[in-house]
């Protein structure tokens, strides 16, 4: 029993720490690097700062690598926590999310031949690539939302969980599916759709990071 205990207490830390990387490196692929390196309204300039500087196009793949090697280890991680009271769940948990790691690592294979520069594309094929990229890990992201509805059923099932987390988790993993599902499958203004992300952006932020935290707390405090 106490082996068992130490074990979840070490899994809690391990998805914790890893999640909350993550999400500051998915910030910093996304919303700094990216911008170095595309532009939807000036592909001739981002394409000659492609070229000019191919060292922040390394980076950015390599950033999204290390998310995707962390995405793996959270995934470890959560069948750890609940394996021994919901074996079943805990599978589910777990190959939703590496279903989700394997579509986004698809999705990264076509940030590839930007890399060096990408000396045999040109600024339109770049372009198409980074369309793929946003298009692939689009369909990701509604698996990942259905990841963490799993997740919020295996926290609504654990004692050692407050219900809250389990609420927040399916809030946020229906945003997830919700949002890209309707970029994929429907016809709405791209517009509408902007604005509906932003106003469930805070939903998908809170449920997964601050279930992070707690867990982070949880395992300091031994409560898991």
């Amino acid at each position: 029993m106490k082996t068992s205990i130490q074990s979840s207490r070490k899994s809690a830390l391990l998805a914790a720490w890893s999640l909350i990387l993550m999400a500051v490196m998915a910030g910093f692929a996304f919303g700094y690097l990216r911008n170095l390196t595309y532009s939807a309204s000036e592909p001739m300039e981002a394409w000659a700062r492609l070229q000019r500087e191919p060292f922040w196009m390394t980076m950015e793949v390599g950033t999204w690598l290390t998310i995707l090697g962390l995405d793996l280890l959270v995934s470890w991680a959560f069948w750890r926590i609940f394996k021994n009271p919901q074996p079943g769940r805990a599978f589910a948990v777990l190959a939703l999310r590496v279903l989700y790691s394997l579509v986004l690592g698809l999705a990264i294979g076509q940030l590839f031949p930007l890399l060096n520069g990408a000396p045999c594309l040109s600024a339109e094929e770049s372009v198409h690539l980074r369309a793929a990229f946003d298009r692939i890990w689009s369909y990701g992201l509604i698996l990942f939302g259905l990841h963490l509805i799993v997740l919020g059923q295996a926290v609504h099932k654990d004692p050692r969980i407050p219900q809250l987390w389990a609420y927040l988790l399916y809030l946020a993993g229906g945003s997830y599916s919700l949002v890209h599902s309707l970029k994929r499958y429907s016809s709405l203004d791209a517009d509408y759709l902007q604005y509906l992300e932003s106003i469930l952006a805070l939903p998908m932020t809170v449920g997964e990071l601050g279930f992070a935290v707690w867990l982070f707390w949880a395992g300091c405090r031994r409560k898991i």
